[in-house]
């Protein structure tokens, strides 16, 4: 059963494996519908948010401060941690030290960016020290899986974010300034 096509050499196409693929370009469409359809509520879809960043973040923090985290692009463990990124920047190049903890790298950084903003949209929601903390160990974990679109993502968010709270607060006045969310 293997998928025939009219380029010499055949690439070697599976046809299973092509409709695997298929099925998991759709998964992310069927969570955001049946997400949207349920009857969850948003205290608990914010602390399932929440609690999963945590995970992810803190292990990857953890992991990589222990040197036994896999490198992001190789399946590696990685030389130096985030510490040998400062104290000997010259020791090492960028595939010994970016890492991506336990997790598969491109799974966990589409899940890292995604839930990123919305962190930082609960921090100025709610104005509490717990969002905040969640918010910077997110940015802190984007930013050792290494690659441009992580550590990119992670800096235009947080621009993006607070010019959007800045507007929010100042033009259309839907949220109060807070001297805990400027200080």
């Amino acid at each position: 059963s293997e998928f025939q096509t009219l380029v010499p050499g055949d690439f070697g196409y599976n046809f299973l494996g092509e409709l695997f693929y298929l099925v998991r370009m759709c998964i992310p469409l069927a969570i955001i519908y049946f997400t949207y359809n349920s009857c969850i509520n948003r205290k608990i879809f914010e602390k399932c948010v929440v609690i999963t960043s945590l995970i992810m973040s803190v292990s990857m923090i953890i992991t990589n401060i222990f040197k036994i985290a896999f490198g992001s692009y190789t399946s590696a463990k990685i030389d130096g941690n985030i510490i040998d990124w400062f104290l000997n920047p010259d020791a090492f190049v960028s595939n010994q030290l970016a890492s991506k903890g336990v997790f598969y790298s491109s799974i966990t950084s589409t899940v890292l960016v995604l839930f990123y903003p919305y962190l930082l949209y609960l921090f100025f929601r709610k104005k509490k020290v717990k969002y905040l903390i969640a918010a910077v160990l997110q940015s802190v974990a984007l930013f050792m899986v290494g690659t441009k679109a992580t550590s990119l993502s992670s800096v235009i968010v947080t621009v993006l974010m607070v010019l959007v709270y800045l507007f929010v607060t100042l033009i259309k006045r839907d949220f109060k300034i807070s001297k805990k969310v400027c200080a």
